[in-house]
């Protein structure tokens, strides 16, 4: 990315434990932020789905895969993913078992962890100097790290923001 250059660009990285927002011009950040509703946020919001919905308990690796696998930012697209089936213990039971977890749940799941990055990314282009959101809607944002690979996301964000995102 031409971070040096005077137009302005933004960056958003999506990690495990955060999310780090960014618009940049000139080798600096003009305004940025930090949320904790990352990947590992959106882990634990699956385990939790699948403990209420299911009486299933799963280990944060099922979740990863869950993610990984079938995971989607738009609820509605999720329809169409299908289900995994995971390994985990049965709460009623007490024994191993296996369950189809479907992706709409996993999106409805993780719902609440992509609102919170949305409200991030349109905070940060608030507080962002009006001549470098001009070169945002110009050369879009870019999306970097494990969680850019999210179905949908993209598009997601585009459509919240008004901003084409690579």
């Amino acid at each position: 990315m031409p971070v040096y250059d005077a137009p302005g660009c933004m960056v958003v990285d999506l990690g495990a434990g955060t999310v780090d927002i960014a618009t940049i011009s000139l080798g600096k950040a003009n305004a940025s932020r930090s949320t904790t509703f990352a990947g590992d946020a959106m882990n634990e919001a699956i385990k939790d789905m699948v403990l209420q919905r299911y009486n299933f308990r799963i280990s944060e690796g099922d979740a990863q895969i869950l993610k990984e696998e079938i995971g989607s930012a738009d609820v509605k697209a999720s329809k169409q993913l299908g289900s995994v089936t995971v390994k985990g213990i049965d709460l009623i039971s007490g024994l191993p078992a296996q369950r189809d977890v479907t992706a709409e749940d996993v999106a409805l799941a993780i719902a609440s962890p992509v609102s919170h990055v949305l409200t991030a990314i349109q905070s940060t282009l608030e507080e962002s100097l009006p001549e470098l959101v001009s070169d945002i809607i110009d050369r879009g944002i870019t999306l970097t790290g494990g969680g850019a690979n999210l179905r949908y996301l993209d598009r997601v964000i585009a459509d919240t923001v008004h901003v084409p995102v690579f």
